[in-house]
């Protein structure tokens, strides 16, 4: 019987599709550069074009060998945060739901062997480095030691407990940060005041030199995920319909990271 572990390659060309899908694209994220990027924007796009690169790189490795998974798992965690981020479409996620699988496959083969013809399943498999083989060949491949598979399995296990650990906090407690910064032209307006709310909390209340440019800046800590932000320009003694507001709106937040907020009034910005 030819040596294939069939479980192992169907996991693989998963992998390969949701390349396809998903990584190829995303490879190029660092490339583009908008209007408004902030640090953090630039090392997202950075950072999502690296793990994509290392992920396609595991999805071949993944054709000889399981063990290619590894190099996908960085994308795997990191790509859900992205999603949520950047608001991407159902394309993107259907994509990721395929490379899930695919790793899930893959991970299931170093433990599980379907092997065809005679569709034999074996638990052990016979091997978990080769995938496939075109010849034929007595058995050469030994399965790992029942020490190795337990060290195997703490080690992903153990990172998984370790990423909760670390990430999970950072939705309870304020870890993240937000920075609003607001470039007011007061030169010919009423406009001599100004209020910053998170969460309809005040954070920021400033009167305003009358005449000049205005820069405020103001940083407060914060729990990851979504937070209502609102600005609101006013004058003491100036009518309510003189005013000018920002309507509050939701920022995402990431777990440690500083979520940059730029709004001007009067002024423009390049």
């Amino acid at each position: 019987m030819a040596r294939a572990n069939w479980l192992g390659l169907i996991g693989a060309i998963l992998s390969i599709v949701s390349v396809a899908m998903v990584w190829f694209w995303r490879m190029f994220d660092s490339m583009g550069f908008a209007s408004g990027q902030t640090a953090l924007t630039g090392t997202l796009k950075n950072y999502s074009s690296d793990v994509s690169l290392v992920f396609i790189v595991g999805a071949i490795v993944a054709l000889l060998t399981p063990l290619g998974v590894m190099l996908q798992i960085p994308a795997l965690v990191v790509f859900p945060f992205l999603i949520w981020y950047w608001d991407l479409s159902g394309y993107w996620v259907l994509g990721y739901i395929v490379a899930l699988i695919g790793a899930a496959v893959s991970v299931s083969s170093m433990f599980i062997q379907i092997s065809f013809p005679g569709r034999r399943v074996l638990i052990p498999p016979e091997t978990r480095i080769g995938v496939w083989s075109l010849r034929r060949e007595e058995r050469q491949s030994r399965p790992l030691h029942w020490s190795a598979r337990i060290a195997l399995l703490s080690l992903v296990i153990a990172a998984a407990l370790v990423s909760t650990l670390i990430v999970t906090p950072a939705y309870a407690k304020p870890m993240s940060k937000i920075s609003v910064t607001v470039m007011i032209d007061g030169r010919g307006y009423e406009i001599d005041n100004v209020t910053v709310k998170v969460d309809n909390n005040v954070i920021l209340y400033r009167q305003l030199a009358n005449g000049s440019l205005n820069g405020i800046q103001v940083i407060v800590n914060a729990t990851a995920g979504p937070h209502t932000l609102s600005v609101n320009l006013a004058g003491d003694n100036v009518p309510p319909d003189h005013w000018h507001s920002y309507q509050p709106w939701v920022i995402k937040v990431l777990p440690w990271t500083t979520e940059e907020v730029l709004l001007g009034y009067n002024v423009g910005f390049i």
